[in-house]
């Protein structure tokens, strides 16, 4: 299983829970990159994996989702069902292959991370996304 325990405990009380945070990413670098900002700022586990079928396998027994970075389209997202699953789980959804569209509007319940990103694209990306998961998307 490729979960991550994070060592750092922010001083933030409501940052004393752990957040479960999932990260879908092929590529190693940017996988790094995401769960290096997440391991640094909050008290987390994170479930990285490579592929759809990979997540399904990992996330079998989880419950509750903070947030889930996605390298995955809009219409793939839908297509794959993966929404509606994380949805239920709480999970703010943040896709992190695509442009933002040129009229600046975000995919149906989702946070769009355009690469290359920093540190403070991801936060920001997630305090949009938690955001949007308190309100019930449609579908």
């Amino acid at each position: 299983m490729s979960d991550i325990m994070c060592q750092e405990v922010p001083s933030e009380t409501l940052d004393q829970i752990v957040r479960v945070y999932v990260v879908l990413e092929s590529n190693p670098i940017i996988a790094a990159d995401l769960i290096g900002t997440l391991e640094t700022t909050f008290a987390c586990r994170v479930i990285h994996a490579k592929s759809l079928l990979q997540l399904s396998e990992e996330l079998s027994d989880t419950d509750c989702i903070d947030a889930a970075f996605l390298e995955l389209g809009e219409e793939e997202l839908i297509q794959s069902g993966l929404d509606r699953f994380l949805r239920s789980r709480g999970a703010g959804l943040i896709l992190t292959r695509g442009e933002q569209p040129s009229d600046g509007t975000q995919p149906v319940g989702a946070t769009i991370l355009v690469r290359p990103f920093t540190e403070a694209m991801i936060l920001d990306a997630l305090k949009t996304a938690r955001k949007s998961a308190g309100a019930s998307p449609p579908h």
